[in-house]
């Protein structure tokens, strides 16, 4: 076989293995979010790699997690709030609970996604239409309104496969956007080593902080979709271990991704002295550091972190109370 009859398989074949990914892309959807993507960013370009034994850790245990409630729900039948309703007294109160818990957590979360995703637009728009900074308010309001008009026409269409090959997308391009900016800017390889070492920063609040760290990566409301999207996705007892490698592959993605982040905002502005509390603070001090190829990448893929987070918030209300 010739070289050029084999690159479309190849071809293919990436894509294949892409799109192979199942309910495990909403877990990380869930999980990767600008939320997610600022604290790595204030993580690695404050204390460098310091914090990546927490970051394994809590994606040890959300994968764990994460198999655990897909196996109850493959095995059983019942999601995870049903199983509360049925099984734990008084489980209907609690159930219903967790529903409004999750859900305005999620709407809350919602809001700084869309402020932030809206706020990278229109940074991107600025460049090549200077224009628009004389109306950045008006200009931003109107990006987050059509960002959510669109995304909830996409919901009408109201189809699990849909939804997850819209994710797909999103997250490949988030994922890729971080790891090629990761060969650009990178921490020095002994500070990576020593961040799997056990160790809290020594200031102030430094336990909390830790603490504090674990929630970017072990949502609660990735768990109990958990049943409802491997339901969706058809998946039966025949299928624990397609359920099992998804949930493993989910966690290994999110690890690999988060600690991309933590690991550019390391070796682009820890080393440099220069730490941020904000998404747009790296990219504005990104550019003289990196170059303007980096800086766009990262935009990318926080955008894309950003828009991957919305199909799940806005389906976590719904397929809660369904």
């Amino acid at each position: 076989m010739s070289e050029k009859s084999g690159d479309p398989s190849f071809i293919k074949k990436v894509l294949a293995f892409v799109l192979a990914f199942g309910p495990g892309i909403f877990a990380i959807g869930y999980t990767i979010g600008t939320g997610s993507v600022t604290s790595m960013i204030v993580a690695g370009s404050t204390y460098g790699m310091q914090l990546l034994w927490v970051l394994m850790l809590s994606c040890v245990f959300s994968g764990l997690l994460i198999y655990v409630y897909g196996n109850y729900a493959l095995l059983t039948g019942e999601t995870a709030l049903y199983a509360f309703k049925k099984h734990i007294k008084g489980g209907k109160i609690i159930a219903l609970l967790i529903i409004l818990g999750i859900t305005f957590g999620q709407w809350n979360s919602l809001m700084g996604i869309l402020g932030i995703s809206a706020n990278i637009i229109f940074e991107i728009l600025a460049i090549n239409f200077p224009g628009l900074r004389g109306m950045e308010y008006q200009t931003v309001l109107i990006i987050a309104v059509s960002v959510i008009v669109i995304f909830y026409g996409l919901l009408l269409i109201g189809k699990y496969t849909f939804f997850e090959k819209v994710l797909v997308i999103f997250v490949s391009i988030m994922g890729g956007s971080f790891l090629i900016s990761l060969f650009m800017v990178y921490p020095l390889p002994v500070d990576v080593l020593k961040g799997l070492l056990p160790s809290v920063p020594q200031v102030p609040g430094g336990k909390m902080m830790v603490a504090a760290f674990v929630g970017t990566t072990m949502a609660a409301a990735t768990f109990l979709s958990r049943p409802l999207f491997v339901k969706g996705k058809g998946w039966t007892k025949a299928h624990l271990k397609h359920q099992k490698k998804d949930a493993i592959s989910a966690a290994i993605l999110v690890f690999i991704i988060s600690a991309s982040i933590m690991a550019v905002a390391s070796g682009a502005l820890y080393y440099q002295g220069q730490p941020v509390t904000k998404v747009l603070d790296m990219v504005n001090v990104l550019e003289p550091i990196a170059g303007k190829f980096a800086l766009t990448l990262f935009v990318f893929g926080t955008l894309s972190a950003g828009l991957s987070s919305i199909f799940p918030c806005l389906l976590i209300a719904p397929i809660l109370l369904a």
